[in-house]
């Protein structure tokens, strides 16, 4: 079951979906995994930082053992940060750069990467 929206939540617009539907068929950023894998919001889809709205972009392809170790009650982002040895922002550069190498390659032409101020955004928050 889904929780209702809030009132005060933005919605995915067709970049930030599109650029979720890639994120879902991307390996495991964490072990490997081969996907489709579980699209995680990193920091939540309200996320915001330097008044940029990042949090549609800043997803990470996570297989359901690497999702359920951060989500669930017993993980916690800490603990997955401590088992990573990786800050977010530094998985989700990876996510971004395996993307761009793809479209470079032409494996993936239609992908829609995020902004530079989105990428600034989240790569300055630092966790």
């Amino acid at each position: 079951m889904q929780r209702p929206r809030s009132k005060t939540t933005k919605h995915a617009n067709t970049k930030e979906r599109s650029f979720a539907k890639h994120t879902k068929e991307c390996d495991c950023i964490v072990c490997g995994q081969p996907g489709p894998s579980i699209v995680d919001h990193a920091l939540g889809a309200t996320f915001k930082h330097n008044k940029v709205h990042a949090g549609h972009w800043y997803l990470l392809p996570l297989c359901y053992s690497c999702d359920k170790f951060k989500s669930t009650p017993n993980g916690s982002t800490a603990r997955f940060i401590d088992m990573t040895g990786k800050r977010l922002c530094d998985l989700w550069g990876s996510h971004i750069e395996n993307l761009k190498s793809l479209k470079l390659n032409g494996l993936c032409d239609d992908v829609d990467l995020p902004p530079q101020d989105v990428y600034d955004s989240i790569m300055d928050w630092g966790r």
